[in-house]
């Protein structure tokens, strides 16, 4: 009787149902595709006996059931209906159950079944990485200013999605993985990745700062912006041009000066208290965070040495080894080499190796008051002994 019934039912007009009814089941497009009909009937159906000409395959007798109803069926649940054109309610066994003038409960029903599908994978997927032992992915966005010189245009920001569950803690590791496993094409600086070469010097957040010492911000939600150093020419991507940063160092010829020998003729002794003066000092690793950042570097580029390049001169200008002192303070005080500082400080505040290029600058500035009251200023107490913040 079910039998006869279910075939009256396939005979019958069938009516498309919405894909939020059929959900991504393909199977009932082969069987609502096509309207059947019997060999004499209009319309362009097919009779039953075509029906296998056109790949139909399921039986006559069999019911054709949705992904819903199949993972309703191995959960133990099976009565979640189908209806047909006509608005008649059928079971997953194929009897009729009932009428209805609308499929909108039938939809409910569906969705709700695949929703609980779709979560029972989602569980069954959670379950099986924690049973591996693998953390759970934390996705983190950072955006990463791009330009390429062959290509030319405008530079664009471009984000990239990680997950900081498989790559290491700090800003340099992330950009590792980006380049590794997304685009190869990405360019940055990078050496010893323990800020001491301070090669990968660059603006995270609005920070200037080293990207091997930087910590990735565990917050989700917040995505991490990532620029070259400001106020400098970009070679490509996070990659700038430190030619002239480097040709300042060079000037304040950054090496020891003696013009005699050692008493002994070996070496060039030093007290513990001299040598103290030069901490704070020779720390500096050219990274030029603190010269990118510098509001008086900006205005002055062409005269003003900088943050990185005048600290570094104080580390040979406080040397009690150095025998050079006041030449080294007249070559600074030529075409506003070292007065331009405004003390703003945003060095000593970018400094990834706490430093304070500031002070060293205001101390040579003292210096050099002292050089006009005697040529050797060496010889008038130290005013500060060393150079470290806070001290």
């Amino acid at each position: 009787m079910a039998s006869q019934l279910r075939r009256k039912l396939i005979g019958s007009t069938l009516l498309r149902p919405s894909p939020s009814l059929l959900g991504n089941d393909t199977r009932w497009q082969h069987l609502l595709h096509r309207s059947f009909a019997s060999s004499g009937g209009s319309g362009g159906g097919l009779s039953r006996e075509n029906a296998h000409r056109h790949s139909f395959p399921y039986s006559w007798d069999s019911p054709v059931k949705s992904a819903p109803q199949q993972a309703a069926q191995s959960r133990g649940v099976d009565d979640i209906p189908h209806v047909d054109s006509a608005g008649h309610v059928l079971n997953a066994q194929g009897g009729l159950q009932g009428s209805s003038s609308t499929a909108a409960t039938i939809a409910e029903t569906v969705t709700a079944a695949t929703t609980a599908t779709t979560a029972t994978a989602a569980t069954t997927a959670a379950t099986t990485t924690a049973r591996r032992g693998e953390p759970p992915p934390n996705l983190k966005r950072f955006q990463i200013y791009r330009w390429n010189p062959d290509v030319g245009g405008k530079a664009r920001m471009v984000e990239y999605t990680v997950d900081t569950t498989k790559c290491g803690p700090m800003i340099l590791d992330a950009l590792f993985t980006i380049k590794n496993s997304q685009d190869p094409t990405l360019a940055f600086r990078r050496s010893c990745r323990e800020g001491i070469c301070g090669s990968c010097s660059m603006n995270i957040d609005g920070q200037n700062t080293l990207a091997c010492l930087c910590p990735i911000d565990p917050r989700p939600t917040v995505t991490t912006t990532i620029t070259p150093l400001p106020h400098m020419f970009v070679i490509k991507d996070l990659v700038v041009d430190l030619t002239w940063q480097y040709q300042q160092y060079k000037s304040i010829e950054p090496w020891l000066k003696v013009k005699s020998l050692p008493v002994d003729g070996k070496e060039n002794r030093q007290s513990i208290e001299d040598r103290e003066r030069l901490d704070g000092r020779y720390e500096c690793i050219l990274c030029f965070c603190c010269t990118a950042g510098c509001p008086s570097y900006w205005w002055n580029q062409n005269k003003f040495l900088g943050p990185a390049a005048l600290i570094n001169a104080s580390r040979w200008v406080f040397d009690s080894r150095d025998e050079s002192t006041n030449e080294r303070l007249d070559q600074l005080a030529e075409n506003d080499r070292l007065m331009p500082c405004h003390t703003i400080m945003n060095c000593a505040r970018t400094c990834p190796k706490h430093l304070n290029p500031g002070k060293s600058i205001s101390q040579m500035r003292s210096m050099q008051v002292l050089q006009r009251i005697v040529r050797n200023p060496k010889k008038i107490p130290d005013i500060i002994p060393s150079n470290r913040r806070g001290s």
